[in-house]
């Protein structure tokens, strides 16, 4: 029942709200997935009532001061009891930052998660798909007015070559493009779609163009190329092998990069 505003105010609910059901179950353990902020409320929530917590998805770094996640898995992982981390390179940044908590090298709830799924939906790369798949929802991508602009710009010129841009848009993203008086034309944009349809998206799809963490792992297990609307990424694995490029800003040559990967990997 946390409804809409301010990212501090939402944080305060939503420590205020879990207290008496935090108490009212008093459980033995509190565990906190991922880096969100319903992750970093529940976090400080049930440290400030002595009950233990444990983060899973423990120290995965971007090291990105200005993007309110990396912010919000610093203080969750520095008010745990367990850590529990998804890769060596989240392991060592544990022994780096010296946790107080106890800390344990577990792999990647999300591939569990994938494998069940790759299994079930028996994902394959058909070959009938020539699109690029696009997501975007992070602040300093949406809010910023040039950004965005440039972003959109060269998703039309993908389609302008002849590869549908398949975008399912969130609905601030929506709500921030339509703000700035910004046109989708040229753009396939569709509802945003459940975990399993995103999946099948991006198993046919010939490149993925996204800011989001765990896209970017999916992507690497599907083996669909990705590039990454960011300046650096928590998953550092996925950039080996040029599976992952980062791109932090659009300029001249990002087209050529683009068109790079999709004559390579046209299937």
């Amino acid at each position: 029942e946390v409804g809409p505003g301010t990212p501090s105010g939402q944080l305060a609910q939503i420590i205020q709200k879990l207290e008496k059901p935090l108490q009212k179950i008093n459980p033995d353990i509190v565990l906190v997935p991922g880096d969100t902020r319903s992750a970093l409320g529940a976090a400080l929530c049930a440290n400030r009532l002595g009950m233990k917590v444990a983060h899973v998805e423990a120290v995965a770094r971007s090291m990105e001061f200005d993007m309110e996640e990396e912010v919000n898995r610093r203080l969750i992982d520095h008010c745990s009891n367990l850590l529990f981390a998804p890769t060596l390179n989240c392991y060592k940044n544990l022994k780096k930052e010296s946790v107080l908590g106890s800390t344990y090298l577990t792999g990647d709830t999300m591939y569990d998660v994938f494998l069940e799924f790759k299994k079930m939906l028996n994902l394959t790369k058909s070959g009938s798909g020539k699109y690029v798949l696009m997501t975007l929802h992070r602040r300093d991508n949406i809010q910023n007015y040039q950004k965005i602009k440039k972003i959109l710009k060269l998703a039309k010129q993908i389609s302008a070559k002849g590869w549908d841009v398949l975008f399912p848009i969130h609905p601030h993203t929506q709500k921030q493009i339509k703000s700035f008086g910004l046109s989708l034309n040229g753009i396939n944009t569709i509802n945003p779609v459940k975990y399993s349809e995103m999946l099948k998206l991006l198993c046919d799809a010939n490149l993925l163009i996204t800011d989001s963490g765990g896209l970017q792992k999916e992507a690497y297990w599907l083996n669909t190329p990705c590039i990454t609307l960011r300046k650096s990424t928590e998953w550092v694995e996925t950039l080996d092998g040029k599976h992952n490029i980062l791109l932090s800003r659009i300029t001249e040559s990002s087209m050529n990069i683009i068109m790079n990967i999709l004559r390579q990997n046209q299937i």
